[in-house]
């Protein structure tokens, strides 16, 4: 996933595929790492589990937090309910 861009004071949304082996059933998608740490509040919803489909939002009060330019970021961790997690590299986010 390229950065995500956004305006100043809008809200965050963004949709994405994992690639997993029998798609996403019974399993969940989260943010388990941010800058700023705000952005941890953003709701991960898996929309179509077996083509492995996913989309994020977060509102203005969240997207608030956030520094104009390429300065944020958040890593998305894929949970099958166990002790491990795979997780994705950082996925910037861009204010102007």
């Amino acid at each position: 996933m390229d950065a995500i861009q956004i305006n100043k004071g809008g809200c965050l949304r963004f949709s994405g595929t994992w690639p997993s082996d029998g798609g996403l059933h019974g399993k969940s998608i989260s943010v388990v790492e941010a800058h700023p740490a705000a952005l941890k509040q953003t709701v991960v919803t898996i929309v179509d589990a077996a083509a492995g489909n996913f989309r994020g939002f977060a509102g203005p009060t969240v997207s608030a937090t956030m520094g104009s330019g390429r300065v944020n970021w958040i890593r998305l961790g894929l949970s099958e309910g166990g002790a491990c997690m795979d997780t994705t590299p950082r996925i910037w986010i861009e204010v102007t």
